[in-house]
């Protein structure tokens, strides 16, 4: 399965926009104030909408006072997600590769995407985690990890 497109309602879709270019590698694709595009390099389309204020802590009207439009800079204005929303890329790859889905010369961008996202210490931390785990059960831990997971 491929993800062709993804939307996340953000309070901020320009800064949010900046932060996944900067840290993820995606690449921004324009927009304004209310919507932000991303893609990576397989041609996903990331799409950051502008919370509106019923998405909003608190709902209704702006909890920081502000009018609508103004920089958010209040906890409270922080979008509301169920607390298990999350977005799990590297970890669909270390799955599908112990099930086996192998990444291997013939899949030589993959490769480069895993390498470089193990770079990232957040990465690193949750799969060097991962790893030991899998290591204290008795279980092989994968090559590419082993260098994430603590002595």
């Amino acid at each position: 399965m491929t993800l062709n497109h993804l939307n996340l309602t953000v309070a901020d879709p320009t800064e949010t926009s900046a932060f996944l270019a900067k840290y993820f590698g995606l690449q921004p694709r324009g927009g304004n104030l209310g919507i932000q595009m991303l893609n990576d390099d397989r041609g996903m389309v990331l799409t950051l909408i502008k919370a509106r204020p019923e998405d909003r802590v608190g709902g209704g009207a702006r909890p920081d006072g502000l009018a609508e439009g103004a920089a958010n800079t209040s906890a409270a204005g922080e979008v509301k997600y169920p607390s298990s929303f999350h977005i799990g890329f590297i970890m669909a790859q270390f799955y599908g590769e112990r099930k086996g889905a192998v990444m291997n010369d013939k899949t030589p961008r993959l490769l480069a995407w895993r390498a470089r996202v193990l770079q990232r210490p957040t990465v690193r931390f949750v799969l060097g985690r991962m790893g030991a785990w899998l290591r204290s059960e008795g279980r092989e831990v994968p090559e590419y990890l082993k260098g994430a997971v603590a002595a």
